[in-house]
C-alpha cells in the first residue's frame, strides 16, 4: 500500500516552490493560507501572514507550498510540537497533499469554480509517505495542530522541516510555525452532524491494501474503530448504523416466526458510543423507491430468504407479516441498550412532492405497529407535516422554503439541512473543484439560518481508485468529485483531505459563533454576515475570512 501511495504522489503530486529562492535553480518554499488550493500548474503563491490563530480546545492548520526547477525525490516533511511556556500544542497530522482527478466536471458550475489545466486537484493528505514530484510542478505540505483546553494563552512556536533530493543534492529547509492561542475555550459543538460511513467489502478491501476482509473479523472491528476515531476528530456526534445489509441477522424459524440477532448491530453501536460519536443514533433506512424512477412510490425492505432483501409495497402481506415482528424486536433491543431515546429512523431516502403522499402512507404503516418511532429524513418536499420529526431538506429546498421550515421549528420539529451531488450553481458544497472555503462556510450558513444539524451521505463510499478519479455514476446524474468520499484509504488507517479539514474547522467556527451569540447576539450575527451575505452570495477570500475569524476570537476573549 505504501508503494502504491508513493506512486500516486510521483504521478500526480506537485511541489510548490516559493519566491524565497536564495539563488537560481533553488527550491522555493513558503507558508500559504490553508484555504488556498495549490494547483499543480501554479507558478506564484501568495504568502500568508506568519501567525495563525485559534481557541483553546480547537485545531489550527498550516500549509506550505513548494516548487522546484528540478525533480524532487525522497520528499519528507515533519513538524515539531508547538510550545509556549511549558504548554504544548500537539501535531496530529503532517503530510504531503496529493492530487486527484475529478472526472466529469459538475454541471452548472459556480462563478468561482477552480479550473485546472492538468485536470488534477489537491485533496488527499498523505502521511508517512516519501514522495516524488516532477520538475516545475507545484505542490504543498500540510500540518494540523490540536490545542488542549488547558493550554496557556499565548504565542506558540515550532518548526516545519522539508527534506528532499534535487538533482542528487540533498535539500533541507526549516520554517517557523507560529500559533496564537486566544484565552477562550471552545465548548463541545452543539451542531449535530453526520456523514454516513460504510463498511462494504470494497471499502474494507481499500483500507486493507487491496486484500479482502472477513466480515466481523478482528480486522473488520479495527476498521470501524479507525473510522470512528476519524469521525470523532471532526466532531461528528451522530452516526448511522444499518439495520439491514448483514448487521442484524434475520432468519425465519420452522414455526414461521422471524428470529432477530442484534449482536453485530449492538457491537457496532457500542463501538461508536465509546468513541463519542453516538450522541444520536440514526437507524439505517428500511425502505426505498420500488421502481428505479425518482417519482416512484416507496416500499419497505423484506428479507428474500436467500440472504438478500427485496423492496415490497406496504400492501404486500409479507410486509405486514415481517414488520409486526421486526419493529417490536427493534424497539426492545434499543430499550435494553439504553438507545431508545437517542434513536431516529431513516425510512426511505429523499421523498419529493410527487411521492410525498406515498411516503406518508409508509410512515402511517410503521406507526400502526411502532407508534413512538421517530423519523429523520433527507428530503426535497414540504408536504410531510405531522409525519416528520427531524426535517433534513437539501440546501436549496431549505432556501426556497425557508419560512415554512421556520414554522416547523416553531411547532417543535427539528430542521437540519444536507448537501450531496446537489445543489450546484452558486450554492456552497464540498466538491473538489470548488474553493475550499465553500466547504467550511456550510457551517457558517447553518449558524446564520438556524439549522440544528448537517448531514452528508458520503464519508467513504470508495469506488475504483479513490486516488485516481473522484467522480462516479449516480442515479440519473454523475456524482461530482468530492461527493462520494471526504477521506481516503491508507493502509489500516483513514487519510484526511483538505475538505475534511475544512469540515472540522467549519464546525469549530460554528461552535465559536454560537458561543458569541450567547454573549452578544448582534456581534455574532455581524461577524457571520461578513462572510455569508445570503444563500448564494458570500466571500471566498481567505484574507476576509481570517479577518472575520480574528474578530470572532477577539470578541469572545474580551
Amino acid at each position: 500500500m505504501m508503494k502504491r501511495l508513493f506512486q500516486v504522489l510521483a504521478a500526480v503530486s506537485a511541489l510548490v516552490i516559493l519566491p524565497s529562492c536564495t539563488g537560481k535553480g533553488s527550491l522555493v518554499l513558503v507558508q500559504v493560507d490553508p484555504m488556498t488550493k495549490i494547483l499543480p500548474e501554479a507558478a506564484a503563491f501568495l504568502p500568508k501572514a506568519d501567525t495563525t490563530e485559534t481557541a483553546r480546545g480547537a485545531h489550527a492548520t498550516f500549509q506550505f507550498a513548494f516548487r522546484s526547477p528540478v525533480e524532487l525525490t525522497d520528499i519528507d516533511v515533519a513538524c515539531t510540537p508547538l510550545v509556549f511556556e511549558g504548554s504544548v500544542a500537539t501535531v496530529v497530522r503532517c503530510g504531503l497533499v496529493g492530487l486527484v482527478g475529478i472526472g466529469e466536471p459538475s454541471s452548472d458550475p459556480a462563478h468561482d469554480v477552480l479550473r485546472s489545466a492538468s485536470g488534477m486537484f489537491p485533496d488527499p493528505i498523505l502521511t508517512d509517505v516519501e514522495g516524488t514530484v516532477p520538475a516545475a510542478q507545484a505542490s504543498s505540505a500540510w500540518v494540523t495542530v490540536e490545542v488542549p483546553e488547558d493550554a496557556a494563552p499565548g504565542l506558540y512556536q515550532g518548526f516545519f522541516t522539508f527534506r528532499a533530493k534535487a538533482g542528487g543534492r540533498r535539500i533541507l529547509r526549516r520554517l517557523p510555525v507560529l500559533l496564537r492561542v486566544w484565552p477562550v475555550v471552545m465548548e463541545e459543538p452543539s451542531l449535530l452532524t453526520v456523514n454516513w460511513n460504510f463498511d462494504f467489502p470494497e471499502c474494507l478491501s481499500r483500507w486493507n491494501g487491496g486484500d479482502s476482509v472477513e466480515p466481523f473479523s478482528d480486522f473488520h472491528w479495527e476498521y470501524l474503530e479507525d473510522m470512528a476515531a476519524s469521525l470523532k476528530e471532526a466532531h461528528q456526534n451522530v452516526t448511522m448504523v444499518p439495520l439491514f445489509f448483514g448487521l442484524v441477522k434475520m432468519e425465519r424459524g420452522e414455526d414461521g416466526h422471524w428470529n432477530f440477532d442484534f449482536e453485530n448491530f449492538n457491537k457496532t453501536a457500542r463501538l461508536y458510543e465509546k468513541a463519542g460519536v453516538l450522541e444520536r443514533l440514526q437507524l439505517g433506512e428500511i425502505g426505498h423507491r420500488y421502481e428505479p424512477r425518482w417519482e416512484s412510490g416507496f416500499g419497505l425492505f423484506v428479507p428474500d430468504g436467500k440472504g438478500g432483501i427485496e423492496t415490497r409495497k406496504i400492501d404486500d402481506p409479507s410486509v405486514l407479516e415481517f414488520y409486526r415482528e421486526f419493529l417490536p424486536a427493534l424497539k426492545e433491543n434499543l430499550r435494553a441498550n439504553g438507545w431508545e431515546e437517542k434513536a431516529w429512523q431513516k425510512v426511505c431516502d429523499e421523498p419529493v412532492d410527487v411521492n410525498a403522499d406515498d411516503y406518508r402512507r409508509v410512515i402511517g404503516f410503521l406507526r400502526s405497529i411502532y407508534p413512538s418511532i421517530r423519523v429523520m429524513e433527507a428530503l426535497q418536499t414540504t408536504r410531510l407535516s405531522g409525519v416528520m420529526d427531524v426535517w433534513v431538506p437539501q440546501l436549496d429546498t431549505w432556501h426556497n422554503n425557508y419560512d415554512f421550515f421556520l414554522s416547523r421549528q416553531k411547532a417543535g420539529d427539528e430542521v437540519w439541512f444536507y448537501t450531496c451531488c446537489y445543489p450546484r450553481g452558486e450554492y456552497p458544497n464540498r466538491f473538489i473543484e470548488q474553493p475550499l472555503l465553500k466547504t467550511r462556510m456550510l457551517y457558517w450558513m447553518a449558524f446564520k439560518y438556524g439549522a440544528t444539524g448537517y448531514l452528508h451521505w458520503g464519508f467513504n463510499y470508495w469506488a475504483g481508485d479513490p486516488f485516481g478519479t473522484a467522480d462516479r455514476p449516480g442515479t440519473g446524474t454523475t456524482l461530482p468529485g468530492g461527493d462520494s468520499w471526504v477521506v481516503y484509504p491508507g493502509y489500516h488507517k483513514f487519510e484526511s483531505s483538505l475538505r475534511y479539514e475544512a469540515l472540522r474547522d467549519g464546525i469549530e467556527d460554528n461552535t465559536l459563533l454560537a458561543m458569541l451569540r450567547k454573549k452578544d447576539p448582534a456581534a455574532a450575527e455581524g461577524i457571520c454576515n461578513r462572510i455569508i451575505f445570503n444563500w448564494w452570495v458570500y466571500s471566498t477570500s481567505p484574507v476576509e475570512f481570517n479577518a472575520a475569524r480574528h474578530q470572532l476570537l477577539k470578541a469572545l476573549s474580551e
